[in-house]
């Protein structure tokens, strides 16, 4: 009875583990390429990324008018990213959930962190504490956009 008993505990801790396990990596965001353009989507959230990186701007309002005037896709509403969803970018690519969508991250790019001064930095694995991410603010004065839509 009590060997029963500890056969029907392991047997629903595994269940257990399986539906969470499961649950969350279904809940991971992941990209796909959008056939025959330069934009990449997440599955999750539907926001699409301009798949190359703009020229180097000085300053965050050249980068906004950049963003902004840019045409692809046939969509007009691309903008500056926020702080976050730069991140979340980053994080996707670090969780290797970008399938076919190939991004050039080298150098400083142009965000807007919510509440706070636009930010020009890039975002690095941090090893000393596993694979995390961590922001650096750039020294110098000019960035890259990588713009963004909905």
């Amino acid at each position: 009875m009590e060997s029963c008993m500890k056969m029907n505990l392991f047997s629903l801790s595994v269940c257990t583990l399986f539906i969470l396990s499961y649950g969350c990596a279904s809940q991971q965001n992941s990209m796909i390429k959008l056939k025959d353009q330069e934009i990449c989507q997440e599955i999750k959230s539907g926001r699409m990324w301009q798949l190359d990186k703009g020229g180097k701007f000085s300053s965050l309002d050249e980068a906004e008018r950049y963003a902004t005037s840019l045409q692809l896709g046939g969509y007009n509403d691309w903008r500056v990213p926020t702080w976050d969803e730069y991140f979340q970018l980053h994080n996707i690519f670090l969780l290797r959930n970008n399938n076919d969508c190939a991004m050039d991250f080298k150098g400083d790019f142009w965000s807007v962190p919510e509440g706070e001064e636009p930010t020009l930095g890039h975002w690095e694995i941090y090893f000393l504490c596993g694979d995390e991410l961590r922001y650096v603010e750039s020294q110098g004065i000019e960035g890259y956009v990588r713009a963004v839509r909905p």
